[in-house]
């Protein structure tokens, strides 16, 4: 039963699993998830795309609670919320925020300003019937081999009302239009239909707000639904996760999409050179 008395971030101390864990695990880099979560490797720098995605989503937050509590969506308000959240959290960052070559914080703020302009005055999203803005999660997950027990966390950015049960809703930053069928396999939507399905009898579905990072940004609506057997697979691949995570199978993801930008790279760097291992020897023939 979901029963989050926590927040999120208080839950985050406990040991848990969450959908942007598992997804680095499985689809980034395992070593990566290792510096982070197992050896608890502090960073060298926050990327500027880390920052943008945080203020963006406190942005739609603001506004869509607006909205919940009766008001038409305030979108100059979030418009100079995005800029001054992003200004404080460059002056105020613990460490170095990196920013691209192509990138300054002027040119960020415009840009999710723009964003935002476009996903708040979307037709869509002026139409939902909000039910809930950023509710947390906490869902029990089954254990295997004695492994110590760690519950499914997260949080919706919305659910919506829609016929006969509800539209779990999730916003998305990306360079460029989703290509057909990205719903379908993303990891995000079996964890979160997962986790509704311990709270609600109606029926769920999923849905990506997608807006791009283009000169003029688009929104795109993408619904998904998931099986049972999404779920039971699901599962399966978190025990099988957990049995790597328990005999430290972390391998770096050579030329991952992340390597760019990845908070951890001078460890990766010297990964091979900093673990025990055994030189391997080559038997020759006398």
């Amino acid at each position: 039963m979901n029963t989050p008395a926590l927040s999120l971030a208080e839950l985050r101390q406990k040991p848990h699993w969450s959908f942007s864990a598992l997804n680095t695990f499985l689809n980034t880099c395992s070593l990566q998830w290792a510096f982070r979560y197992v050896w608890k490797l502090p960073p060298v720098s926050t990327p500027a795309a880390l920052v943008f995605g945080g203020v963006f989503h406190s942005a739609c937050t603001f506004a869509f609670r607006a909205r919940l509590a009766g008001h038409d969506l305030p979108v100059t308000p979030a418009l100079d919320l995005f800029g001054d959240l992003f200004a404080q959290e460059c002056r105020t960052a613990e460490l170095p925020v990196q920013f691209r070559e192509d990138e300054t914080p002027d040119t960020l703020v415009r840009q999710g300003q723009g964003m935002l302009q476009a996903l708040l005055t979307d037709p869509v999203c002026r139409a939902d019937q909000i039910l809930a803005v950023g509710e947390v999660f906490r869902v029990p997950l089954p254990q295997a081999g004695g492994a110590e027990p760690k519950p499914l966390i997260g949080e919706y950015d919305l659910v919506v009302q829609a016929a006969g049960g509800c539209i779990i809703v999730d916003w998305k930053t990306a360079a460029r239009r989703w290509p057909e069928g990205k719903a379908e396999s993303d990891l995000q939507p079996t964890c979160y239909l997962y986790a509704r399905s311990f709270t609600d009898d109606l029926p769920a579905r999923f849905r990506f707000d997608v807006v791009t990072k283009t000169a003029k940004p688009t929104v795109t609506h993408l619904e998904t639904l998931r099986s049972e057997d999404r779920f039971l697979r699901l599962e399966a691949l978190l025990q099988v996760v957990s049995a790597m995570v328990r005999a430290e199978h972390f391998l770096p993801a050579e030329q991952s999409w992340s390597c760019s930008d990845c908070q951890y790279a001078e460890a990766c760097a010297a990964w091979h050179r900093s673990r025990a291992r055994v030189s391997a020897t080559f038997s020759r023939a006398a």
